[in-house]
């Protein structure tokens, strides 16, 4: 087994978890090519996180930069993979993000907004399934 099929079969330890809030432009990307996202802070609790983007504080929206908001419960390590994510989108009519119940069609095959390390599921579970 490679030593990245081990990162990534690995269960993460959650008592050492934080939650980050990452938002993101899936109409824009970066000089990568990569969908453009920025992740605006690390908090203890889910409940802390939610509040943040709920209230949209600090303007994490940026007056429309920001259409979509992913909190990513993330555990320490190397090239940290989520072990939950929970997806928000910017209601213009409400003007605040409202959770969604799934991710986005944008995001369907990918995962790791927080840390820029956006993976495609599909190549994770090729490596994972050749044991």
């Amino acid at each position: 087994m490679s030593i990245l099929s081990k990162l990534f079969t690995r269960r993460p330890k959650l008592e050492s978890a934080v939650y980050a809030i990452t938002t993101i432009d899936n109409d824009d990307t970066d000089e990568f090519g990569k969908t453009a996202t920025a992740t605006v802070g690390y908090f203890k609790l889910f409940r802390d996180a939610d509040h943040i983007v709920s209230s949209n504080i600090g303007d994490i929206y940026e007056d429309g930069s920001y259409p979509y908001v992913l909190i990513e419960l993330l555990c320490y390590g190397l090239y940290c993979l989520p072990a939950e994510e929970y997806w928000y989108k910017w209601s213009k009519t409400k003007n605040k993000y409202e959770r969604l119940k799934g991710c986005p069609k944008f995001a369907i095959d990918y995962f790791g907004y927080s840390n820029k390390t956006i993976i495609q599921k599909e190549i994770l579970d090729n490596k994972t399934s050749k044991k």
